[in-house]
């Protein structure tokens, strides 16, 4: 027996990662038991984890199935490479088969048959894997297999905790001279080429026969989710006008359109203006337009013009205004008692330019100090300049660490302060 006393009440807090990556707990598993006076292993290590976890999908998919092996094959004719076959195989699936989810018994461990699945048009993430397998396996692609892996919210290794505790999804890998591409069809906004976000990090159980590899998937950097914006202003006394262009690629595009789904008409243009907006809560949307929904290689571009009254301030000649308009990571000052840690769904890049006109008539009498900083948190410039027709600044903005410990949080705090700071400055134009 155990016994736990004295035990403080868990504290939930903003961000967090997963309660087992903080709270005490065990695992109970069956190591081996004794049958008719033999010793029979169950399980202790990943060899017999993967043994386990083949039983389950050893027997699936031995019937070729004439329709899904018409359709793979005529899918990828033409293609120049077979990375290129595989991509076009992983968003079939992805635009093609709805994702649902099914826990139930050992539901939750076989895949269905990728006929079934072709059928019926869903399935969940082991049967999604499986069907892109099937269907590579039809184009002629061999290097195509099953991966079991635990999402970000489970803290264990293989080495850690040899079993099915250790896992709560499946995709399908390809391997291609020992370069990985992991394909989960699960998220449908995700392009081909990266994983999806909440499987970073983590390592992925790779089925090769009566072999298995583990690999660990990557945490795609910030330079691969940017969002990048240019923004065009104009100044009529104390009211900013402007059109811009926004743009989010990588996993900045996939978690704004899964948010934006499929709304429409008014629902859609507020979570649009949500999206944009800046300044404060006078912005104007006037008018949008979304180009790339549905090309998952090419960046979410959103091209969009606004209004915003009393923004500027006009004191005699001298007018006083602050560029930065979008303020990453403003409200993420952590509370002084947090214990537990910070988690990011992924590492971000913000690169913004804004462009000023000068009105008539007027100069420029003051532009803020450029600013730099640069740690192990985040990587951070703002660069102001000026010419006889406009002000810039262009502001980057660089997240480069998933999760922030406590050791993390003083630091974290003195650069967000450091942000916040230099957002505020403003710059005074003055009449001529």
């Amino acid at each position: 027996t155990w016994t736990l006393q004295n035990v403080q009440g868990y504290k939930y807090e903003t961000n967090a990662p997963g309660y087992r990556h903080s709270l005490p707990h065990m695992y109970v598993f069956i190591k081996d038991f004794q049958a008719e006076g033999k010793k029979i292993d169950v399980l202790d290590d990943t060899q017999r984890l993967y043994s386990y976890y083949r039983n389950f999908v050893g027997n699936i998919n031995r019937v070729e199935d004439p329709e899904l092996k018409k359709l793979s094959v005529a899918l990828t004719a033409g293609a120049a490479s077979e990375s290129e076959k595989v991509k076009r195989i992983f968003y079939w699936v992805k635009d093609n088969i709805k994702y649902i989810a099914f826990e139930n018994g050992y539901e939750g461990f076989i895949p269905r048959e990728s006929a079934l699945v072709y059928e019926r048009k869903f399935g969940d993430c082991k049967d999604m894997a499986a069907l892109i397998c099937s269907m590579a396996g039809y184009a002629g692609i061999d290097k195509v297999k099953l991966c079991w892996i635990g999402t970000r919210e489970i803290p264990y290794t293989y080495s850690e905790l040899a079993t099915p505790a250790v896992d709560n999804h499946m995709i399908a890998v390809y391997d291609d001279n020992n370069t990985y591409t992991f394909l989960d069809a699960t998220d449908r906004e995700t392009r081909y080429g990266i994983p999806t976000a909440f499987i970073q990090g983590k390592e992925a159980l790779i089925g090769l026969g009566d072999q298995y590899k583990i690999v660990t998937v990557p945490t795609v950097l910030p330079d691969e989710n940017t969002g990048r914006q240019k923004i065009e202003l104009k100044l009529d006394g104390e009211k900013l006008s402007g059109s811009g262009s926004l743009g989010y690629s990588g996993f900045g595009r996939s978690h704004i359109l899964m948010q934006i789904g499929d709304a429409k008409s008014k629902t859609r243009f507020e979570m649009i203006k949500s999206l944009l907006l800046k300044g404060s809560n006078k912005f104007n949307l006037l008018d949008f337009k979304e180009t790339n929904l549905s090309n998952r290689d090419q960046p979410y571009q959103v091209d969009y013009t606004f209004d915003l009254d009393n923004y500027a301030v006009k004191v005699d000649k001298d007018t006083y205004l602050a560029l930065v308009m979008d303020k990453p990571f403003e409200k993420m000052q952590l509370e002084a008692d947090r214990t537990s840690p910070v988690e990011f769904d992924y590492l971000t890049a913000d690169d913004i330019t804004y462009d000023l006109l000068l009105p008539k008539g007027t100069t420029v009498k003051s532009l803020p100090k450029n600013f730099r900083l640069d740690n192990d948190l985040m990587q951070a410039s703002l660069d102001y300049s000026a010419t006889a027709e406009k002000i810039s600044l262009r502001m980057i903005i660089k997240l480069r660490k998933l999760m922030l410990f406590p050791q993390d949080f003083k630091r974290w705090n003195q650069t967000v302060a450091c942000l916040r700071e230099n957002y505020s400055e403003t710059l005074i134009l003055t009449e001529k």
